[in-house]
């Protein structure tokens, strides 16, 4: 094998490994954006770094710079579709969002190719910064698999610390609404989310979290509370705690009324529902 034959065949494996890695590392960010529970990273990080694919892989080999846009728009679009085929997005929280993301996959696609084009006439003949490329690809390929990993363990954890602030504070809720029930003149101040913090103890919630306590659901560590009181009858109450997602931020449903029933969740009417066994 001559000189020249040699550099060409090198100059191919190199190639196919610049594509081979865009493609991957492109399908799996795209992967990550879908994944349902998630860690909740910002979601440009994965569109950010599947963005730096075929920018690093042109300026390692500017010969191609083409090939390895249509690998990253492919590993997009391929991570994408398939992301949603295993996820499914909520229809509560995203109606609509399988062709939202496509869209978005779309623009990305759009916007790899204005990039591909600016750089690539970029070329880099330093051996060590091409090194460096070669590690920060690598570094970028790394992202997915390493995220597609730890979810599971990571959202395990928080949903049990969510599951037991939620126990805290729930139980704390109730404990404020009765001791401000049986304080003189409690009863006329029971709907002031002010009276009843000053009989909470449990993890905290904030100034605004007790302005609109009585009567709404406010938002706390994957999960609403709400203390739902009639105040036309103020002594009758509803306290109650649910998480915002059951998959990826809680588990456990909690109630209580006023007439000592315990129950997992409220129902339309403001009372608690029995849990099922």
């Amino acid at each position: 094998m001559n000189l020249l034959s040699y550099a060409w065949v090198t100059s191919m494996r190199r190639d196919a490994s610049l594509f081979a890695l865009t493609a991957t590392g492109a399908a799996l960010c795209w992967l990550t954006l879908a994944m349902e529970p998630s860690l909740e990273l910002p979601w440009w990080l994965p569109l950010a770094i599947s963005a730096l694919y075929p920018i690093l892989s042109t300026i390692l080999s500017r010969e191609r710079w083409w090939l390895f846009l249509l690998a990253s728009a492919f590993g997009a679009i391929a991570g994408a579709v398939r992301g949603f085929t295993i996820w499914p997005l909520d229809p509560l929280f995203w109606e609509g969002g399988e062709y939202l993301l496509l869209v978005l996959a779309a623009l990305f696609v759009l916007l790899a190719l204005i990039v591909g084009l600016a750089v690539r006439r970029t070329t880099v003949s330093n051996g060590r910064l091409r090194r460096v490329i070669w590690v920060g690809l690598a570094c970028c390929v790394a992202y997915g698999p390493i995220v597609l990993v730890l979810t599971p363990p990571l959202v395990a954890m928080r949903v049990a610390r969510n599951d037991r602030l939620a126990a805290e504070r729930f139980e704390g809720l109730k404990v404020a609404v009765e001791q401000t029930k049986e304080e003189p003149g409690g009863v006329a101040r029971i709907c002031d989310g002010r009276t009843l913090k000053e009989h909470y103890s449990g993890p905290p919630f904030s100034d605004t979290d007790w302005r609109y306590m009585a009567g709404n659901f406010v938002q706390k560590d994957g999960y609403r509370f709400g203390i739902w009181i009639y105040c036309p009858q103020p002594e009758k109450y509803v306290v109650a705690a649910q998480p915002m997602r059951q998959k990826g931020d809680g588990t456990r449903q909690f109630c209580a009324d006023d007439s000592g029933n315990a129950g997992c969740g409220m129902g339309t009417h403001e009372e608690c529902l029995p849990c099922s066994r």
